[in-house]
């Protein structure tokens, strides 16, 4: 069963943006980019197989990235480019994820 799951977040969850070169472990098929509290999805798969260690790294950098001149955090980077700033969505402190 354990494989099986593995199989299908390799096959379904772990992909790049159409312009980007760092695969992302993306929360869902129809979800087009990537929520500042999906980040901690990322973490706790890099928990759970070290081996997937960079997926965390991609999707922290991900938002330090894009980051706005004051410091901002971006709520969601979206395939294509579009990143939001209007509003901040966060279940564990990003700050905690980034240690």
């Amino acid at each position: 069963m354990l494989k099986e799951v593995n199989e299908r977040i390799e096959n379904l969850h772990i992909r790049c943006f159409k312009d980007g070169m760092n695969p992302l472990l993306m929360i869902s098929s129809q979800y087009p980019g990537l929520w500042l509290e999906h980040v901690y999805d990322s973490v706790f798969y890099a928990q759970m197989d070290a081996s997937k260690l960079y997926l965390a790294q991609n999707a922290i950098n991900l938002f330090i990235d894009n980051q706005s001149p004051e410091g901002q955090l971006p709520f969601a980077v979206m395939d294509g480019g579009y990143v939001g700033y209007s509003q901040v969505q966060e279940c564990v402190s990003f700050a905690s994820l980034c240690y």
